[in-house]
């Protein structure tokens, strides 16, 4: 619902529904701010409707990704001259401009040979998908651990939404040369997904990520 700002202007006449609109005024802001800006996720609205059997709809709202970059060659915090290209980039990716896909591409033609070769010895045994229906009370848990690579989130994400399932909330962790990414799926209709899609899934995924680790 959309608040609205007293205005003031020369000679007005005020009483106290004014001044007490003022500090509902700032009041709701403050409240705003607090529900959506803190914590990253979905704050508000963003509701998917199944509209036909092929398509969606999602309705207005607010959402909030947080990230912690780091340089891939020192660890360290991005420098200030680079925060501002990095922001034209997102902005450009999510207006549709670039094509997300291309870019991981290019990237691991790129550099993924040296990667690959620094990160051989983390690879054996490392990679695991592991689905529950018992963790969330209403979506099902998808956990993937395996040796971190450039565009890991993007390919698991791009996974999961071929299959046909919802990502409700997504919590991407990296630890060094090792990830642990969590996405909490349902399916297009809210439900959580049965046995046998877990297991379809899950054989999905594993197909899909040992495919890049052969690359």
């Amino acid at each position: 619902m959309a608040i609205q700002r007293l205005r003031y202007f020369d000679h007005q006449f005020l009483v106290v529904a004014d001044f007490k609109e003022e500090q509902d005024y700032h009041k709701e802001m403050r409240r705003r701010l607090n529900r959506v800006l803190h914590t990253p996720g979905i704050a508000e609205g963003l509701e998917v409707v199944r509209t036909s059997n092929k398509s969606v709809t999602v309705k207005p709202g607010i959402a909030i990704d947080s990230f912690v970059l780091q340089q891939a060659s020192t660890h360290r915090s991005i420098d200030r001259h680079r925060w501002q290209t990095i922001e034209h980039s997102l902005q450009a990716s999510l207006n549709g401009e670039h094509e997300v896909a291309v870019l991981v591409d290019r990237w691991r033609t790129r550099h993924a040979p040296r990667r690959t070769q620094a990160l051989a010895t983390n690879r054996a045994g490392q990679l695991s998908i592991e689905c529950d229906n018992e963790v969330a009370e209403a979506t099902t848990l998808v956990e993937v651990r395996a040796a971190d690579e450039h565009g890991l989130a993007y390919k698991i994400a791009r996974t999961l939404t071929a299959f046909g399932v919802e990502i409700v909330c997504a919590k991407i962790a990296t630890e060094k040369s090792d990830a642990l990414d969590v996405f909490y799926v349902t399916t297009a209709d809210g439900s959580k997904l049965d046995q046998t899609s877990i297991k379809d899934l899950e054989q999905l995924l594993l197909s899909t990520l040992k495919k890049t680790e052969e690359r």
